[in-house]
């Protein structure tokens, strides 16, 4: 190697034995002190990663004992089979389906609610293919009806022992007051469905249930709407109107309606009957029925309501 500063020549040596001056580096040197300088630097950064994917595995690890521990404690506590990662991600795969399910059926049941408001008669033609339907426009319709019910029942006895207001005051309802309503409208409902049926039985028209549930349901779309403005009226504490429109709602679900099911039916099925006797023997029996239900059940029941807020 020769020095750059004064000429002297030698071997090795990273200065100069005469002057002192660094001496140049070769080449090679050059590339394998940078090559080893690289490696030393990054040596740290991949000992780091190394280092830091060993943590988060022992972390995962640690978590997945841990997750495991919890499942068999809460499985030793309540006897039954915790659903595994895997599970869990399939079932809430499964959840976008059930809301598409329930926009579905929402969809199918307006068109359903909006053409037999307009034309209740053609579900003549359709027979038990609309039960489903059918089945939620009478669950519809005893909803309502129970819900305007009960602010009626709450409203009268505010009315009765707060005369300077109409309205409810600050007073609690007992909570199974509201599900002794929904009872009673089921027991009506129930009650003129198979009056109905017994009907038409007797005279000789033999149609099963389903059919029947999905003609009343039909004609049950009238009776919603009139039922659902006696509910807005009663929560705007237009409770005079509110009870003619309940009392209009619950009048059409026992007489009007089923009389003119019955009458409908009989003329397009019954051979040996008229229709006219099919309209009186309802008449004879929904008397008798519904004189047993207002005078025994319903009197009761509303009577225990009124007892307990009494003594509350």
């Amino acid at each position: 190697m020769k020095c750059s500063n004064c000429g002297y020549e030698q071997n090795e040596g990273k200065f100069c034995g005469k002057c002192g001056a660094p001496m140049p580096v070769a080449d090679g040197a050059s590339h394998e002190t940078e090559t080893t300088e690289n490696h030393e630097k990054l040596l740290p950064e991949k000992q780091d990663t190394v280092q830091h994917a060993n943590s988060r595995q022992e972390s995962d690890e640690r978590k997945e004992v841990v997750s495991e521990n919890q499942t068999a404690h809460l499985e030793q506590q309540t006897g039954q089979k915790q659903p595994t990662y895997e599970e869990s991600i399939a079932s809430s795969r499964t959840s976008p389906d059930a809301i598409e399910k329930v926009k579905h059926t929402s969809k199918a049941f307006w068109t359903y609610f909006t053409h037999h408001f307009k034309r209740p008669s053609d579900i003549f033609q359709s027979g038990d293919k609309q039960f489903k339907n059918g089945l939620i426009s009478v669950l519809l319709l005893i909803v309502l009806l129970s819900i305007t019910a009960y602010l009626l029942m709450r409203d009268l006895y505010a009315a009765t022992y707060y005369p300077q207001t109409w309205g409810a005051p600050d007073f609690d309802v007992p909570s199974y007051a509201a599900g002794s309503v929904f009872a009673l409208m089921i027991i009506l409902t129930a009650m003129v469905i198979a009056l109905i049926l017994i009907t038409l039985k007797i005279l000789g028209v033999s149609l099963n249930f389903k059919t029947i549930v999905s003609i009343f349901g039909a004609h049950t779309v009238f009776i919603n709407v009139v039922a659902c403005i006696a509910l807005l009226l009663v929560l705007v504490k237009a409770n005079s109107l509110g009870t003619i429109f309940f009392i209009t709602a619950i009048t059409m679900l026992i007489t009007s309606m089923p009389l003119y099911l019955i009458s409908n039916l009989l003329t397009k099925y019954a051979k040996t009957f008229d229709a006219y006797y099919g309209y009186l023997l309802y008449l004879i029996f929904a008397a008798i029925a519904f004189a047993i239900y207002f005078l025994v059940v319903a009197d009761s029941i509303f009577g225990n309501i009124l007892d307990s807020i009494n003594r509350y």
